[in-house]
């Protein structure tokens, strides 16, 4: 298992003004609501069902299966990847997993999960609370290492992203959970030397189906 390097941050103090917040804010709600608008037409107008002409199945581990866009021509912009699946738990538990603003946090999920490389927390625009304990809000950056990076046959990934957690309710009222990855940047948030910095939009959303937990990412 490999471990996350944790640091400060690899930039200088990132300083968000509220006119920042609030953009981060629409960025997050316009990624989730976009998002959770395709999970409630898997969940009820798909009904569950993938069509095979569309999704081509690439990996499964356990419960979770994989799936990636099938490209209609060349000039389509790089395939999403979907993964449905279901798991042993409760939203609650998933949520407690997912909610780690702080490199304290961090830390300890790194403690018991596989990592890919390194981590920092730039800043915190929403945090969990007494009332609301699996909101957060959060920017953060990180690397992923690539094979053969050692070797100089390829550059290291990184990301600076926004990273949004929480309960929200779908058009008729059910409960799920949600965990939303999102592209950002800032002036501060240069690129660094030996890297290349990618992007990603990634939204997970997680609902409570008997004993178990049904899982949808995209």
């Amino acid at each position: 298992m490999v471990k996350a390097h944790f640091t400060a941050s690899p930039f200088r103090r990132l300083s968000l003004a509220p006119s920042d917040a609030s953009d981060l804010l629409d960025v997050v709600n316009v990624a989730m609501d976009t998002s959770l608008e395709r999970y409630e037409n898997f969940w009820w107008v798909e009904k569950r069902k993938l069509d095979p002409s569309k999704w081509k199945p690439i990996k499964s581990r356990r419960t979770m299966n994989t799936y990636i866009q099938q490209q209609l021509d060349d000039s389509c912009a790089l395939p999403s990847l979907l993964g449905v699946g279901t798991a042993a738990g409760t939203i609650d538990d998933v949520m407690l997993g997912a909610v780690n603003p702080t490199l304290e946090s961090m830390r300890l999920k790194a403690s018991y999960t596989d990592s890919l490389g390194s981590e920092a927390v730039l800043a915190n625009v929403v945090m969990p609370s007494e009332k609301d304990p699996f909101r957060s809000v959060t920017v953060k950056w990180m690397e992923l290492d690539m094979p053969f990076q050692s070797a100089g046959l390829v550059q290291n990934r990184d990301y600076v992203y926004v990273e949004a957690t929480g309960i929200t309710e779908t058009v008729d009222g059910e409960r799920v959970g949600f965990h939303v990855l999102h592209s950002v940047n800032f002036p501060q948030t240069h690129s660094l030397p030996n890297r290349v910095r990618a992007t990603m939009s990634i939204s997970a959303f997680f609902r409570q189906i008997l004993s178990a937990m049904a899982t949808f990412a995209v």
